[in-house]
């Protein structure tokens, strides 16, 4: 077995030649931050958070490809034999805070916060308000609607769990979450943003839902997006389920609208089945955009066990779908 003989931090440590700095440190129980390293793997975007000095690597060959000289990625680095490396200098510490600074200014949603963790539906609460901080609506809606085709109406109905683990809490109050997610989703149908969701290729396969409920536009909604042809069955004359019939007029007035939020696919509604088999066949399905006041603190909130509904209702649906 060949050797190769570097230092580390005054460390003088015998390695199996062919190893990359960060590994001989790592075996020797020196600690090298990284947050990108993968065994076996090189980063197309690697963060440099690894960097470590060679103090002699003029006499190695080797040439900085880092904007200060004498820093190199310990993970792509192999240990050669001689070779000095100084892990937390003061030109290490800078390099790292400075890298850190950048990659915090762009992540908002790699990791989960308590607000993304609590919410039952998962939406991405870090990165939409990080879009609506920018101005950026359209883009906070789209992210919303990723996970939640309904945020007219979550938006006035939502019990809020997410601002219940706020961090902002341990300062003051939340941020107010909810309404900022009302706000995006009022603000896009006001200007008749068209959203441009995206639908896959279709796949051929023709899907029936019944009930045009909030589940079953749920279901709907993430099967089309998938590529499938889908068919709603509703009983009653509109669709909306308890969204529509569930609330007093005065108290939840309901207005269904031509929206442009839906994925540009063939929806077929099969209304007031079986009583008169009215049939249309609309291009684009009508989303719920609902007018109805936030709810008091004292009232329960109704929409997410329909979104629990909804995610076993595409499951089932999905397993039982058949080709046209």
């Amino acid at each position: 077995m060949t050797t190769v003989t570097v230092t580390i931090d005054g460390n003088e440590i015998v390695a199996e030649k062919g190893h990359t700095i960060l590994e001989v440190a790592r075996r020797s129980d020196i600690a090298i931050p990284t947050l990108c390293f993968l065994k076996d793997t090189l980063s197309d975007n690697p963060c440099q958070v690894c960097v470590v000095e060679i103090e002699n690597f003029a006499d190695t060959g080797l040439r900085s490809t880092l904007a200060t000289e004498g820093l190199f990625r310990a993970c792509a680095t192999l240990a050669q034999d001689g070779m000095v490396i100084q892990t937390a200098s003061d030109t290490v510490i800078a390099h790292r805070k400075e890298r850190l600074g950048i990659i915090s200014s762009t992540h908002f949603g790699d990791c989960k916060a308590p607000c993304n963790l609590t919410c039952p539906g998962q939406i991405n609460v870090q990165g939409y308000i990080a879009h609506v901080a920018k101005g950026e609506y359209e883009e906070a809606l789209r992210l919303i609607m990723d996970r939640n085709p309904f945020p007219f109406s979550v938006g006035r109905v939502c019990p809020r769990f997410c601002e219940t683990r706020c961090r902002r809490i341990l300062i003051d109050e939340p941020v107010s979450i909810n309404h900022l997610k009302r706000f995006v989703a009022d603000w896009c149908m006001a200007h008749e943003i068209d959203l441009k969701i995206p639908r896959e290729k279709p796949t051929g396969k023709r899907v029936a839902v019944i009930g045009g409920g909030p589940a079953g536009l749920t279901a709907a909604w993430f099967l089309s997006r998938k590529g499938h042809q889908v068919t709603v069955f509703e009983a009653a004359p509109k669709l909306g389920g308890a969204l529509r019939y569930g609330f007093l007029s005065t108290r939840y007035p309901v207005m269904f609208s031509t929206t442009r939020s839906t994925p540009s696919s063939g929806w077929e509604l099969i209304s007031s089945c079986p009583s008169n088999g009215v049939v249309t066949s609309p291009s684009r399905i009508s989303m719920i955009v609902d007018l109805m006041p936030p709810l008091s603190a004292s009232e329960p909130g109704l929409i997410f066990p329909w979104m629990s509904r909804a995610r076993i209702s595409i499951m089932s649906i999905l397993q039982q779908s058949f080709s046209a």
